[in-house]
């Protein structure tokens, strides 16, 4: 290579020297070339690919043969089914379940009777067999015994016609006297018939108290009595005291309201109940009766005592 080169005094000099080649560095185009020959053969194997399993709305290829780009071709019935994708799941042959499920079937329709069998009924626990025991028979409930309105008949209960609402002496008093229904725990004395009481008697500024059973409620002869029937003999009750030191008088009959009265001596109590009676034979007994029983007493701070099944005979 011969570079001219100008010297200082102004006169051309020629020069040789060795032939230096610089390296080009490659355009885009020749990058864009070499970069096509390794793109060109895969992208046409993909789209060829594509084509034959997406399709591309041509119709369907014929039996036997497969799609390979826009072409069908024949496949050798002898080799695998080359249309099936490898990734596609097997058919399963359910004609085995299906068999089973209908022998199954088939079983439990043998085994069901027919539609106009009888069935025989299985006998329930209540069934009479000998050697089973016995059930207990059930206890009927005491009937209600309707009480008439007026007692018929001797004897009958006090309770049922009488009250015990004639307040005397300290029983004036709200609280002097306090009454309980139903006390008695247990048996009841007697035959227990009415009510069975408990009844606690405080002293007071009288010193003396009592009550008296009357028909209507608190009625001191202001109203008619209860009629009873005539041939009365007797009032028979029951009574007992807490301690065994009560000492009680009892009552039959108010005497400006019945024309009659008769009363007991002062009664000691025991602690168990005690039978006692107030006899009224001889007694001019009318036809209706304000007071049926009351008791009275005097002795003691606090006196509590029982009184249980009250019979007029």
């Amino acid at each position: 290579m011969v570079q001219r080169i100008l010297a200082p005094n102004a006169h051309l000099i020629c020069v040789e020297t060795p032939d230096i080649r610089r390296a080009r560095r490659p355009s885009t185009g020749d990058r864009l070339k070499t970069l096509s020959r390794f793109l060109v053969l895969p992208l046409t194997a993909f789209v060829l690919f594509a084509c034959s399993e997406a399709g591309d709305g041509t119709e369907a290829c014929p039996a036997g043969t497969i799609r390979a780009g826009l072409d069908c071709f024949a496949v050798d019935p002898g080799e695998p089914d080359a249309g099936r994708s490898e990734d596609a799941e097997p058919e399963v042959d359910t004609s085995a379940e299906d068999t089973a499920a209908d022998s199954a079937g088939d079983a439990v329709a043998e085994d069901a009777p027919p539609a106009d069998t009888v069935v025989e009924d299985v006998p329930s626990a209540d069934t009479d067999d000998d050697s089973a025991p016995d059930a207990e028979p059930e206890l009927d409930a005491e009937p209600d015994v309707e009480v008439p309105l007026t007692p018929e008949t001797f004897p009958f209960a006090a309770d049922d016609y009488w009250a015990p609402s004639g307040f005397m002496g300290d029983g004036e008093t709200p609280g002097s006297i306090v009454v309980t229904d139903d006390a008695c725990a247990g048996a009841r004395a007697g035959e227990g018939r009415g009510v069975c009481r408990q009844f606690v008697w405080t002293r007071g500024a009288l010193g003396w108290a009592g009550i008296f059973w009357q028909y209507p409620d608190a009625n001191w002869g202001t109203q008619p009595g209860l009629s009873v029937p005539a041939g009365a003999t007797e009032v028979s009750f029951y009574a007992w005291g807490d301690t065994g030191t009560e000492v009680v008088k009892f009552l039959v009959g108010i005497g400006d309201a019945d024309g009659f009265a008769v009363e007991t001596a002062d009664t000691s109590l025991n602690t168990e109940p005690t039978q006692y009676s107030i006899d009224l034979s001889g007694q001019s007994i009318g036809a209706e009766v304000v007071g049926g029983f009351g008791w009275v007493s005097g002795e003691g701070e606090v006196v509590t005592f029982f009184v249980d099944d009250i019979q007029w005979r």
